[in-house]
């Protein structure tokens, strides 16, 4: 899962021998397989954007109908988008 992955929290097993993951949140690239495509598991794929029409072009990158949030220090900004 490298391609441009980096995982900023969690990424490990509760149990050793198992197939069970701490949630986890991974900082990726645009065209990272995570960010295209649906996952199985507590992850959070994290993706920085420069402006508004940058976040709805990376958001619309996808076939798929997945989840997405906004998140920003300006209230002004959020209200508009």
């Amino acid at each position: 899962m490298n391609e441009g992955a980096k995982i900023v929290y969690g990424g490990k097993r509760l149990r050793e021998n198992e197939n069970y993951m701490m949630p986890t949140v991974v900082e990726l690239e645009e065209g990272n397989v995570l960010a295209k495509e649906e996952t199985f598991g507590p992850l959070f794929g994290l993706i920085k954007a420069n402006n508004n029409d940058e976040i709805l072009r990376i958001a619309n990158n996808t076939s798929f109908g997945l989840g997405a949030v906004v998140v920003s220090n300006d209230k002004k900004e959020i209200e508009e988008f």
